[in-house]
Parts: C-alpha cells; sequence; structure tokens
C-alpha cells in the first residue's frame, strides 16, 4: 500500500465538492487524503506549508480571476499537477488553461469516477516527465556552459604558453650561446674550475630549454597550430640518430640498447622531427627510469597493413597499477617511493600522446611493478599532412616477465 494521496480541492459550490470526494473516494485505488477549501486566497495561504500531490481548480471562485488564478497558483506551486474542472465545455479554455500550467481540463457534470482517477494519474505522470524535461534542459545548459567555458580556458592557456615561452626561449638561447662561447674558450682563456661552473651553466640551461619547447609545442598541438610536414622517413636511420643522442645518458648507467626494425616498415612516410620526438621521448624515459646495467629494446614492427608501432620495452622499476592513470597526463610525476627521486615534469609523455595522436595514431602502456615496462606508439605508415582526431590509447599491467625479463 502506497502513501495517500495529498488531493487538494478548491470548489466553492458544497454540493460539487461533496461529489468529487464521494468520486475519489470510489476511484481511489490509492488511499487519498482531500483537503477542501473554497476560496483562492484560502488556498494560497495553504501552498505557503507545501504543495499538494494534485490539486483539483476550479476556476469559478467568488475571488478567482480566470486564468490569472491558475497563473497565480502555478507561480507558488510550479511543480504541483493541476486539474481544471469547470461548468463549461470549451475547448479554447482547455487549451489556454494547459498552456498556462494545468495538467487537464475536466468539465463538471461529464465526469466520472474512473475519468477522475485517469486524469490525477495522468496530470501526475506528465508533471513528472514535464520536470524530468526542465531538469534536463536545464542540465544540457549548464553543460553547454561548461564546455563553452571549458573550450575558452584551454585556448587562453594554450596563448598564455604559447607567448610565455617564446618570451623564455628568446633570452635563454642567449645564455646557453654565450655561455658555450665561454666555455669553449672563444673569448679568452678560463680557468678550470670557471669551466666547470659554465658546464653547469649549460646543462641547466639546456636542460630549461627542452622543458620550455615541450611547453610550447604542446601548447601548439593543443591549439592545432602544429604544423606536420610528412616525407618518406627511414626508420632504421632516425632510430640510430635517436639512440646515439642518447648514448652518453645510457653509457653513464651501463645500460645496453638494442634496436631492431621490420623490413616491412623501413620506410613510412611521416614527419621526421616529429618521430623522432615521440622516439626520443619515450627512450629517453626509458633511460631514466632503467636501474644500473639494465637493458632496453627499441623494436619496430608491422600493425596490420596500414600501421606500424614502436615499442620501447626496459628492465626498469615497472609502475604500479594505481599510477597508470598518471601517464601521459601534464604535470603528472608517479608518486611511488622510487620515483621521488626522479627528475622531470610529465610533459615528454604528454607530449608524446598529443604528437602520435596528431598523427593518427594511439599509445599504449604494458608495465609490472619492479620489473619493466613497455611504451607503444601505434602509427599510420603514411601520414597526411593535416593532423587528425586523437586514436584509442590504452594503458595497462602486464603479467611478470620470466628470468630472461621477457
Amino acid at each position: 500500500m502506497g502513501s495517500p494521496l495529498e488531493i487538494g480541492l478548491v470548489e466553492d459550490n458544497p454540493g460539487d465538492a461533496r461529489l468529487v470526494q464521494e468520486m475519489l473516494r470510489q476511484a481511489s485505488a490509492v488511499p487519498s487524503r482531500v483537503l477542501w477549501l473554497s476560496r483562492l486566497d484560502e488556498l494560497l495561504a495553504r501552498l505557503e506549508q507545501g504543495s499538494f500531490d494534485v490539486l483539483l481548480l476550479d476556476l469559478g471562485l467568488p475571488d478567482s480571476q480566470g486564468l490569472a488564478t491558475l497563473d497565480r497558483v502555478h507561480a507558488r506551486a510550479p511543480k504541483m499537477p493541476i486539474i481544471i474542472f469547470s461548468g463549461v465545455s470549451d475547448e479554447e479554455l482547455a487549451a489556454e488553461a494547459v498552456a498556462h500550467g494545468a495538467q487537464d481540463y475536466l468539465v463538471k457534470g461529464q465526469m466520472d469516477a474512473f475519468l477522475l482517477k485517469r486524469a490525477i494519474r495522468y496530470a501526475i505522470e506528465r508533471a513528472g516527465v514535464a520536470e524530468r524535461t526542465a531538469q534536463l534542459l536545464e542540465a544540457t545548459r549548464l553543460a553547454e556552459e561548461r564546455r563553452i567555458k571549458h573550450e575558452e580556458t584551454s585556448r587562453l592557456k594554450s596563448e598564455f604558453l604559447a607567448n610565455m615561452s617564446h618570451e623564455l626561449r628568446t633570452p635563454l638561447n642567449a645564455i646557453i650561446g654565450f655561455a658555450d662561447l665561454m666555455h669553449r674558450g672563444k673569448v679568452g682563456p678560463v680557468s678550470a674550475e670557471h669551466e666547470e661552473y659554465l658546464g653547469d651553466i649549460l646543462t641547466s640551461s639546456r636542460h630549461l630549454l627542452r622543458l620550455i619547447n615541450d611547453v610550447l609545442d604542446l601548447a601548439k598541438v593543443e591549439s592545432g597550430k602544429m604544423e606536420f610536414r610528412p616525407e618518406a622517413v627511414n626508420l632504421v636511420t632516425l632510430t640510430s640518430e635517436v639512440r646515439d643522442l642518447l648514448r652518453g645518458l645510457a653509457a653513464n648507467k651501463r645500460l645496453r640498447i638494442d634496436t631492431s626494425v621490420d623490413a616491412e616498415v623501413e620506410t613510412v612516410v611521416a614527419d621526421p622531427a616529429r618521430l623522432k620526438q615521440i622516439l626520443f621521448n619515450y627512450l629517453s624515459n626509458a633511460i631514466k627510469f632503467t636501474p644500473d646495467n639494465g637493458r632496453i629494446r627499441v623494436e619496430i614492427v608491422p600493425e596490420g597493413l596500414a600501421l606500424f608501432r614502436i615499442d620501447v620495452e626496459d628492465t626498469g622499476i615497472g609502475i604500479a597499477p594505481e599510477s597508470m592513470a598518471k601517464l601521459f597526463v601534464e604535470f603528472q610525476q608517479l608518486d611511488t617511493g622510487a620515483t621521488k627521486n626522479y627528475q622531470g615534469t610529465g610533459l615528454g609523455l604528454a607530449l608524446t600522446k598529443r604528437l602520435v595522436e596528431a598523427h593518427g595514431g594511439r599509445v599504449a602502456v604494458r608495465s609490472t611493478l619492479g620489473l619493466g615496462s613497455t611504451f607503444s606508439a601505434t602509427l599510420p605508415r603514411l601520414m597526411t599532412g593535416t593532423p587528425v582526431g586523437a586514436g584509442t590509447s590504452s594503458i595497462e599491467p602486464t603479467a611478470p616477465k620470466d628470468a630472461n625479463g621477457r
């Protein structure tokens, strides 16, 4: 048995009021409580305490003002279902009543218990639909406003980052240039101590320049302003060039780097600078998180007929499953105890993901904590000159490797 319906009955004729109450008694499968009121001012005062589950309203009250009465009631309780009943069969008036917020219009002398019961049920259902529709429209409006605000914020952020990066990079290039001249003794001899200090300045300045370039590139990709220049690229040559760039870092940790390029995808059409940037970021990340005497393998293989995949596998510290969500997110560093000892901002992987997706590709990660990770980039063998939408990326843990690290 459901809760009793709270029904408001506003009728100035006692006979009609008793008849409606008897119909409600006969018709209601769910118990109801009826409050009979005879004047509009009584109803408005009662609505100050709360609305009814449904209101039966006669517009012909002594203090009624026709449809204006309905407007006043609806304004006081906008969610309350209202059924108008009148002594006049007037289709135009019925339509106007519905337009002013009523759910139904019944004519005295033409309604019975069944009709009244059905009208009450439909009125409650229609009011619920109207409320849900209003809620949906409001939610849609708020979502649209948030989307517009997000797009504007993103645009302003990208413009700010691009402008700021440019303003920072210009003087930094001058610092690097002059420091390099001094370090190489091109402007006069320097002491061994000063040479060491100048070397530190160069190392730090170049690291900062790389970060600024990453920020600038990220802003360009997000704003759609990065240009891509596809051409025929020999992946064997490109892989060797990137490995040579990082050979010193790998040698400092006594890391072995193996490379393999399948003959089927030895040559692809892509932007060589961006492709080199993708591989550089993956490989430098592997070097950073692989302990001394570890192993790194770069493998490039076909992925179906139209794609190829770059895998950079390491025997590093691996990634905990709960930390996977932080990968490829700007300025996010993994917060496990081990990784707190590693420098970085997280921009490299974030930029890599944007570049891969701008090529029409996708990134993926497989990792086992304590055993190593494999970072992948799947790309089209034939890139067009226009960046395309993002692909689907996946990040997942893997089963433990065997004793040989495979």
